[in-house]
């Protein structure tokens, strides 16, 4: 899969490209119609206008993005007054005259006309009069004397409106581009080629590499290494071989900083692939603009040569902080958000997706969300607000629809929870295990909003309450201290019910294990209270005490032996720790 996204300063250098390549592979199918390294030699005898490339669907708005590109591909100057480009609707075959030319205008011998909406101004030759159509449509070069050339595009059109067969209706932020320049069967399949947009330019080189880069796996820890998975391209019309070298640079709030440089030679047959994974060292940041530039020995065009992304870190300021995935038959899959941020956030505009789904607008108008405010994204709002005092929940549905999540483990994940900003920039990524077994109505929530999502072992716990959730407020097994790997940790202890509710029990299970139990003990032997287990959860975890018996009654002052029992992979105890915990003042 490949796609184009806008990115700021210069139109022509304001896109870049990602591509999911695994080794060595073919190049999109727009490869697969290159010709022999030969430029198409000028018609003989005078003038030969074509169509040469199209843009017509830009990401996002289309206004002021859209151009066509006409080539004379003759050996003479041609005279084009009075040519005009007409927009085909392919449903109904009404036309629009787009643009027309100037009394007089004239083209030179391979020379490229560029009409062009606003965005293109300083590089368009003519303006395009209104919008042309995103397919399945066509564009029409017609003279006094009659059509001079006819592109259709996409599926189901009349015979009427292409050229022996359509070319391919392309997605956002790709062109419609004759490939190699001017070439014309009379075929527009044949003939065109889904391309990167080369406004005014030639469209295919000789000698071309193209670099296509995507953020590998999950979202990255704030400071930890930057994985980038690079896609090099030969997009050119003979084989490449030689050295090519990779340069990263990171800007962070106007600062930049050196990624990393990798130097590696390449031998790729055109139309083929070879994939680089390059880390980098980013610096602790939120956010980072990730800019990585390709040098190639002899590459002809450096249009395609960098690449931009917008990378953020995990914790973001808006972080997956509970999930129901398994909800009581009748309830509401949910997931609860939390705003961990300095300032109020918007989050109008933003998407929502799962592992299989792709992302669905939350909503178009604006939802702020307070500093440190809960907000639950619900399947059905409606169960979530009725099961709950009036006001004590924000609930908003999905008005993109509701991505149902799976609730069984797959290769990795049962699934993985996603949300994206208004420009498309992923601000949270979350797996999860399915903890619950067959049981339903209890949700599973983040060990602490300051883990990244990425942690080892995993970031959930089974809700530890009666209740079986926490929807919009703070978590059972909430944890906000300072973690460490060493030993069991109580806080506060001592401990006063009176005076402080709850205390705190903490502790980190290792590698191997892969679950835990804690229990109370008085200083007899008696055991006073089994307060929590678990098996698959999250190695970091945390419960609380409230200072009372099985039989919930208030524990008199003294001292408590807490018993921590890890579990190994066969199930069975194979560590135990304890500490102590000292109880005053009672309820």
């Amino acid at each position: 899969m490949m796609w184009w996204c806008k990115g700021s300063g210069d139109p022509l250098d304001s896109y870049r490209t990602t591509m999911r390549v695994p080794g060595r592979i073919p190049l999109l199918a727009f490869l697969a119609a290159a010709v022999p390294y030969a430029w198409p030699a000028p018609a003989p005898g005078g003038q030969c206008i074509v169509i040469n490339e199209i843009y017509y669907d830009h990401p996002g708005g289309d206004d002021g993005w859209e151009f066509i590109e006409l080539y004379n591909a003759g050996d003479a100057t041609a005279d084009l007054s009075g040519t005009r480009l007409e927009c085909i609707d392919g449903r109904t075959g009404a036309a629009r005259t787009v643009w027309e030319a100037r009394p007089g205008q004239a083209a030179a011998p391979g020379a490229y006309l560029l009409v062009a909406g606003a965005n293109w101004r300083s590089h368009a030759d003519d303006s395009l009069t209104g919008q042309l159509e995103n397919g399945p449509d066509a564009v029409r070069l017609v003279s006094h004397e009659g059509p001079l050339d006819l592109v259709g595009y996409g599926e189901s059109l009349p015979p009427s409106l292409y050229e022996g067969a359509p070319a391919p209706d392309v997605n956002p932020g790709f062109s419609l581009a004759r490939s190699p320049d001017g070439r014309d069967t009379q075929f527009n399949d044949a003939d065109f080629a889904v391309s990167t947009p080369s406004p005014g330019m030639r469209n295919v080189y000789g000698r071309n590499l193209r670099i296509l880069v995507e953020r590998e796996g999950v979202l990255p820890c704030t400071g930890a290494a930057l994985r980038l998975s690079v896609t090099i391209g030969n997009t050119g019309l003979e084989n490449f071989s030689g050295w090519a070298a990779l340069h990263c640079t990171i800007a962070v709030a106007g600062d930049r900083y050196d990624g990393g440089r990798l130097e590696r030679r390449l031998d790729i047959e055109r139309g083929m692939a070879d994939s680089i994974l390059f880390v980098v060292s980013p610096p602790p940041a939120a956010m980072m603009d990730v800019e990585t530039v390709l040098s190639a020995e002899g590459d002809q065009c450096p249009l395609d040569d960098t690449s931009r992304t917008v990378v953020r870190t995990s914790p973001g300021t808006v972080v997956v902080n509970e999930i129901m995935y398994r909800p009581a038959i009748g309830g509401s899959e949910w997931v609860e958000i939390l705003n961990t941020g300095d300032e109020r956030c918007n989050i109008g505009g933003w998407t929502f997706s799962d592992a299989a789904s792709p992302p669905r607008l939350v909503t178009d108008g604006e939802c702020w969300i307070e500093r440190g405010e809960f907000l639950v994204l619900a399947q059905y709002p409606e169960r979530i607000r009725g099961a709950a005092p009036e006001g004590a929940v924000r609930v908003v549905g999905i008005e993109g629809g509701w991505p149902a999540l799976n609730d069984r483990d797959g290769d990795r994940w049962a699934d993985e929870v996603c949300l994206y900003d208004r420009s498309g920039v992923l601000v949270e990524q979350a797996g999860y295990r399915d903890l619950l077994g067959e049981e339903r109505g209890r949700s599973i929530e983040r060990i602490s909003e300051h883990l990244c999502s990425a942690e080892p072992g995993g970031l959930w716990h089974r809700c530890a309450l009666p209740g079986g959730s926490t929807p919009g407020v703070e978590n059972s097994v909430h944890f906000t201290g300072v973690y460490s790997s060493e030993g069991i940790r109580v806080e506060p202890n001592p401990f006063c019910a009176s005076l402080h509710g709850t205390t705190a029990i903490s502790g980190s299970c290792l590698t191997d294990e892969r679950g835990f139990s804690i229990r109370i003990f008085d200083l007899d032997g008696f055991e006073r209270r089994r307060l929590y287990g678990e098996e698959g959860g999250a190695r970091l975890f945390t419960c609380r005490w409230d200072g009372r018996d099985a039989q919930n009654v208030p524990v008199a002052t003294g001292l408590y032996i807490c018993l921590v029992e890890f579990v190994g992979c066969g199930g069975g105890v194979c560590r135990r720790e304890r500490t102590c915990i000292a109880v005053f003042g009672g309820y």
